[in-house]
């Protein structure tokens, strides 16, 4: 819990919105930073430390047990911690506490697979953001805070600025954005790439220093650009150009690679690229919004 932690940051927004619409929130959390005063939040650390195995382990159970002593637990909600998940799941399921877990990744996880069936839920972003498929998975979106990022007046035509925020981890096939583009400029020379963000961890360190080492012809002819990761807060003013994604015109469509999705985007006409954005505008609300994520995520966990 620390609003200045650059990817979880948004963790006290999600506190924040959540203690407004119940009584009491206790947070078990890796550490303790910058955090506002909120009256019926109570907050736990466990003091995380990377690398530190059994030592985290037994630091996560003390503190667990601890709050399960002074604390009638209702429900637990793991949001983006399920290693820790696993170490308490064993307890939840002896207490018969109601035990949900956040998961939001595509690729298959063998603990996943293996532990599933003993929470009570999975939550998750869309149904293809889990590789679990059962009815116990509950897709509520992301946490997009509407206030933060206002309808653009008005868009860059034509396209030349493309932006990645993101952990810059192997899942994230970054090499593959960067051939991509680096493909797509033979026919399109003003296209640029910005990348922004930072391995997660130590263990991906390497992956990073490879790719930028690879990739430092690009940089030299100045279309590819690497920013370190930034406070989430921050994103907004950094944005020049909406993150590209999957932009094919029909959902009838095979999935396309990201040349192809690249290429679709690029093709637009003005005025269809600026309905599409306005499109997908509404959506992000409509389904991934904040205060609509909140309600979601309680209905699920009834409270």
């Amino acid at each position: 819990m620390d609003e200045n932690d650059k990817l979880l940051s948004h963790q006290v927004e999600i506190v924040d919105k959540i203690a407004k619409k119940i009584d009491h929130v206790t947070v078990l959390t890796g550490r303790i930073g910058k955090v506002p005063n909120i009256s019926n939040v109570t907050l736990k650390s466990y003091n995380w430390v990377q690398g530190k195995n059994l030592f985290n382990i037994l630091r996560l159970l003390v503190a667990f047990f601890q709050v399960k002593k002074h604390t009638n637990i209702s429900v637990i909600f793991s949001h983006m911690t399920f290693n820790q998940s696993l170490i308490i799941l064993p307890f939840t399921k002896i207490f018969r506490i109601k035990h949900f877990v956040w998961y939001a990744h595509k690729s298959k996880n063998r603990l996943l697979g293996l532990s599933y069936k003993l929470f009570d839920g999975i939550l998750t972003s869309t149904l293809d953001s889990c590789p679990i498929k059962t009815t116990k998975v509950y897709p509520i979106g992301q946490t997009i805070n509407k206030l933060k990022f206002p309808v653009k007046k008005s868009i860059g035509y034509p396209i030349c600025k493309l932006v990645h925020i993101g952990r810059f981890d192997p899942i994230k096939k970054i090499e593959v954005m960067i051939s991509s583009v680096s493909e797509l400029r033979r026919n399109y020379p003003q296209l640029t790439l910005s990348i922004i963000g930072s391995a997660s961890g130590i263990e991906n360190q390497m992956y990073e220093d490879r790719i930028k080492l690879d990739a430092i012809k690009y940089v030299n002819e100045e279309w590819l650009t690497f920013y370190p990761s930034v406070v989430r807060e921050n994103i907004p003013l950094l944005l020049f150009m909406k993150e590209f994604g999957s932009w094919q015109s029909s959902t009838d469509l095979p999935f396309l690679k990201l040349e192809e999705e690249l290429k679709s985007v690029i093709n637009y006409s003005e005025g269809d690229l600026v309905k599409e954005i306005e499109r997908r505008y509404l959506l992000a609300i409509e389904k991934h919004e904040l205060s609509g994520w909140t309600e979601r995520l309680l209905k699920t966990l009834s409270i």
